[in-house]
């Protein structure tokens, strides 16, 4: 499968910052479109001001263990990668 602009969605946001759906239904919504790279992409923690409350917590372990198991709901099927 080539990597073509249709088939990858690399730069999601969730509501773990500042998207308004949870990454699983972002990455339900992806594949339902025809994407097989769904990438999450949350902001930093770092503070930046212009960012305040739509910012990723300090602490990212819940964000990578719900990517990781997205990637065993989708294995085979549509790769899920952390950003």
């Amino acid at each position: 499968m080539s990597r073509t602009p249709e088939c990858c969605s690399v730069h999601t946001h969730s509501a773990l910052c500042d998207g308004k759906g949870t990454l699983a239904e972002m990455a339900a919504a992806a594949f339902g479109a025809g994407v097989r790279f769904f990438g999450a992409s949350g902001h930093s923690h770092t503070p930046v001001p212009h960012d305040a409350g739509g910012v990723l917590p300090e602490d990212l372990t819940d964000y990578r263990t719900r990517l990781e198991r997205l990637r065993e709901v989708y294995r085979g099927r549509m790769e899920v990668l952390l950003g």
